[in-house]
């Protein structure tokens, strides 16, 4: 499946998912390369976990 259909499909879902719990290794190694979450997105849970307690296990 192509990763822009993927990503079409998953758009109304993403307001769900909790990408703070997803396990840093995981969204770096996988979700962020397949280009189908926002980069928006994906910053704004680097950004949380740089200025929480809470940092990603690698």
């Amino acid at each position: 499946m192509d990763h822009q259909k993927v990503a079409k499909e998953l758009e109304p879902l993403i307001k769900f998912i909790d990408f703070k719990r997803i396990n840093g290794q995981i969204l770096a190694d996988i979700i962020e390369l397949l280009g189908i979450i926002p980069t928006k997105t994906i910053v704004s849970v680097y950004r949380y976990s740089a200025r929480s307690n809470k940092r990603f296990k690698f």
